[in-house]
């Protein structure tokens, strides 16, 4: 479902309309005097995994410059990680 709404009160109900997209899937569009502006949606977990390879050369350079771990370690603790927080976003209902 699609909500339009002001910028006042997203300010006064933030939270309330981030559960919304987040946990119903509804887009917010906020209008500032009347115009849209923005649209507020759920970011898909394709999207985040597309994003964090976007940062691996930077990651392998940084690794490299350290010498701490291979990238392959890397990526492993990354994935563990981010399993971990998933699991705990989970335990509290986020």
């Amino acid at each position: 479902m699609t909500k339009t709404i002001n910028a006042y009160k997203l300010r006064t109900n933030l939270g309330e309309f981030l559960n919304e997209v987040y946990y119903k899937g509804d887009e917010i569009i906020i209008e500032r005097r009347g115009k849209p502006l923005v649209k507020i949606v759920k970011i898909k977990l394709e999207e985040i995994r597309m994003n964090n390879n976007k940062m691996i050369p930077q990651k392998d350079r940084l690794l490299k410059l350290a010498g701490a771990l291979s990238s392959k370690r890397a990526e492993e603790m990354e994935r563990v990680i981010y399993n971990g927080r998933k699991t705990s976003a989970r335990f509290l209902n986020l």
